[in-house]
C-alpha cells in the first residue's frame, strides 16, 4: 500500500463517484413535495366545507402527512450525516495519500518490527496457502478511518468495498 500509490487514487476515485446517499435524498425531496402539495390540497378543501365530519377526517389526513414529513426530514436529517462521513473519509484518505508520499521515501531504511507494525496499523490480513491451492494467497486490508472499505486481493486482482466483503 505504501507503495503502490495506484490503490489509493483508485479508492478515491471510487469515493468520488460514488455518492452513497444522493438517491435516497433526491426520493425523499420528492416524497416531501408530494405531502406539501398534498397538505395545500387538503386546507384547500377545509376552508371550502361546512361539514364538521368532512373537516375531522382532513385534520386526520393532515395530521397524518405532518407525521411522514417529520419521519422524512429526520431520515434526510440522518443521509446528510452520512453524505458528511463519506467527505470525510474522502479527506482521510487524502492525507493519507500524502502521509503515504512522505514515508514511501523512507521505507527502505525501516526495520522488519517496524513493517509489521505498519501493517497491522492498515489491518492488514494475509493468508498463504500451499503451491497447489488456488488461490494461492489472499490479502484483505481494513482501512477503519474510511467507513465500511474493505480491500481484498487474491493472486494479484484486488477488490474494495461489497465485492471485497462477500468474498467476491
Amino acid at each position: 500500500m505504501l507503495t503502490r500509490p495506484e490503490v489509493i487514487a483508485v479508492e478515491l476515485e471510487r469515493l468520488r463517484r460514488s455518492d452513497p446517499v444522493q438517491g435516497d435524498l433526491d426520493a425523499i425531496g420528492r416524497r416531501m413535495a408530494d405531502i406539501e402539495r398534498k397538505q395545500r390540497n387538503f386546507v384547500g378543501r377545509l376552508g371550502d366545507t361546512d361539514d364538521r365530519d368532512v373537516a375531522a377526517l382532513i385534520h386526520e389526513e393532515l395530521n397524518a402527512l405532518a407525521t411522514q414529513k417529520r419521519q422524512f426530514e429526520a431520515e434526510r436529517a440522518l443521509l446528510q450525516d452520512q453524505r458528511a462521513a463519506w467527505s470525510l473519509a474522502q479527506d482521510r484518505l487524502q492525507d493519507f495519500d500524502i502521509w503515504r508520499h512522505q514515508v514511501a521515501a523512507n521505507l527502505g531504511g525501516i526495520t522488519y518490527e517496524e513493517r509489521r507494525l505498519a501493517l497491522r496499523a492498515l489491518g492488514v490480513e494475509v493468508r498463504v496457502w500451499r503451491t497447489d491451492h488456488d488461490p494461492r494467497f489472499d490479502i484483505t486490508m481494513r482501512l477503519d478511518f474510511i467507513d465500511s472499505t474493505t480491500h481484498r486481493c487474491n493472486a494479484g486482482k484486488c477488490r474494495t468495498g461489497a465485492a471485497a466483503s462477500r468474498g467476491h
